[in-house]
């Protein structure tokens, strides 16, 4: 990775902390697109149908598409969904602010499962989520700079691993994945094997989590190594052993870098990171 191919916006307008609220909220809102992969697409053995790609036009994320190419999207830093056609032309788009859940996810059908011959089962919820007052029939709240700074975090992230699989060979496509709503690319270090047949590493960041409030960069080997002997972090960050064991870089380690460094600090903590995991799976 080199700097230049990183398009970094500083982070740290507000606390990375006060971020949970938003991203509760962005959690269970994008839970309405993952019914669409879940329902309507192809399925894929590696579940990637489910999985959402990052979308210039939308500046936001976005479903697989599927019927004649039709996808749906939220815009982050506006709380906006939208139905996208084949040829990315914007067809309509609605903001989350005042609509339920079950509203939101009415809109997206309504909007994207026109032409099935038959009603989808379209079930967005999910039992195992962190609650979020929406969660509870809450309308969603108005777009804030909680909101725009966690759009900040993805568009980072996918500028950060364009610029890793630049350099990584067997690096897969970058994905999000509704259920923790992390965005990653995974890196096959075998490839001649299926996925999670062989070893890989998994470049990625998290919005936050229950054992993570913040937002933070991960890099996790597999498989999964032990808590013992793992490799000096020579760029910063820490090693996660409880749960799983990967390097972590959390947000407050990102935004106290200073301004003008924090993109240096990120690609300098995944070079290393890559480079202990390669080394803890042979592959140095």
């Amino acid at each position: 990775m080199t700097v230049s191919t990183v398009k970094w916006a500083t982070l740290g307008s507000i606390s990375p902390l006060q971020l949970i609220s938003a991203r509760l909220e962005l959690t269970w809102a994008v839970q309405t697109l993952d019914a669409v992969g879940r329902t309507l697409a192809t399925p894929e053995s590696d579940f990637s149908h489910i999985a959402l790609r990052w979308d210039e036009q939308i500046d936001g994320l976005t479903t697989v598409p599927v019927h004649d190419g039709v996808r749906a999207g939220l815009n982050l830093d506006r709380g906006e969904l939208a139905i996208i056609a084949a040829d990315g032309t914007v067809t309509a788009t609605s903001p989350l602010m005042g609509k339920t859940l079950v509203e939101a996810a009415a809109w997206v059908r309504e909007g994207i499962a026109a032409g099935f011959p038959e009603e989808p089962d379209w079930t967005p919820i999910r039992e195992d989520l962190e609650i979020s007052p929406v969660a509870n029939g809450a309308p969603f709240s108005a777009p804030s700079v909680a909101h725009v700074e966690l759009a900040r975090w993805y568009r980072n992230a996918v500028s950060l691993f364009r610029s890793v699989r630049e350099t990584e060979a067997d690096a897969g496509p970058i994905l999000c994945w509704p259920h923790h709503l992390d965005v990653a690319t995974f890196i096959n270090l075998d490839p001649e094997l299926a996925q999670y047949e062989g070893r890989s590493i998994n470049v990625g960041m998290s919005p936050g989590d229950e054992k993570l409030p913040e937002p933070y960069l991960y890099v996790v080997p597999y498989p999964t190594v032990g808590p013992n002997g793992l490799p000096v972090l020579e760029a910063g960050g820490f090693w996660q052993t409880d749960g799983w064991v990967g390097a972590v870089l959390n947000a407050a380690s990102v935004v106290s870098t200073g301004q003008d460094t924090q993109g240096q600090a990120v690609e300098a903590f995944v070079r290393s990171a890559l480079n202990g995991s390669k080394r803890l799976l042979g592959a140095d």
